[in-house]
């Protein structure tokens, strides 16, 4: 590593529109950094919700003891990471209380703020903060985006149970006790909020309309080909197969749009 020139950890590549981080390279001089800088990762919470449920018997194991050597079907692609894993059952949401008709409309919206609507203003947004707001708070001063609401299809029901908000129906996440934050379903909406640089006034940079019909790594090709020269083989091989990897995420997204549009 003596040979090549260190570089910053927090390196990016950038192109017209577009940021795209490394991934961790030896010639960043992680292993020789002082324990006092060592870096430590933000930390990250995720909650992801299934309406449907899931099939007991592929989901539950059959007792805790072959829980790590013989797991369920349905938990099978966790194998790796099942020792840091808590399974817990019996867990109940909240009761309907004064809602008994509003089944549907409770579901999503009580699930991370354990609380249920105000009654006295069923038409209006009027709820709790939702856990992963909470956490948030808390935790999004150390990342790029404080959160990130993901969905994999827009939510349609319009139906007014018990005089309540249509916005029970859809939202899982609360910002506040009046404010609902909305999930994006769109794939490249979420790519272009998360490496598209914004310019001074706030707007997405020049390139941004061009850049959404262009591969992130086409934006950022030359500063890779800059970089790659700088770097020993082994670091060369780690980039290669990094921007692989995103390359091959930006044709899943593709492929996802074009389900979509075809729907």
């Amino acid at each position: 590593m003596s040979n090549y020139k260190a570089i910053n950890r927090r390196t990016c590549l950038k192109g017209l529109g577009a940021a795209l981080a490394l991934p961790l390279l030896d010639v960043m001089g992680w292993a020789e950094a002082s324990e006092k800088h060592e870096f430590k990762p933000p930390v990250r919470m995720g909650f992801m919700y299934m309406p449907h449920g899931v099939i007991m018997d592929q989901f539950w194991p059959k007792d805790a003891k072959s829980f790590l050597t013989s797991p369920p079907p349905a938990l099978e692609s966790l194998r790796p990471v099942l020792d840091q894993c808590l399974l817990m059952k019996g867990i109940a949401g909240v009761s309907n209380g004064p809602f008994r008709g509003a089944p549907h409309a409770l579901e999503l919206s009580t699930w991370l703020t354990a609380a249920l609507p105000d009654p006295d203003k069923r038409d209006e947004i009027s709820i709790s903060i939702s856990a992963d707001q909470i956490a948030a708070n808390s935790l999004g001063a150390f990342t790029a985006l404080p959160s990130l609401e993901l969905a994999t299809m827009p939510q349609t029901w319009k139906e007014n149970q018990a005089g309540l908000n249509e916005a029970y129906y859809s939202h899982c996440s609360f910002r506040s006790p009046t404010q609902a934050v909305p999930a994006e379903t769109n794939p490249r909406n979420v790519l272009n909020r998360l490496f598209h640089k914004k310019e001074q006034g706030g707007g997405l940079a020049a390139g941004r309309m061009s850049s959404l019909d262009r591969s992130m790594l086409d934006l950022v090709i030359g500063g890779a080909r800059d970089l790659r020269r700088t770097l020993s083989q082994t670091d060369q091989r780690k980039l290669d197969q990094y921007l692989d990897s995103v390359r091959s995420v930006e044709r899943r997204i593709a492929a996802i749009e074009m389900r979509q549009k075809e729907a």
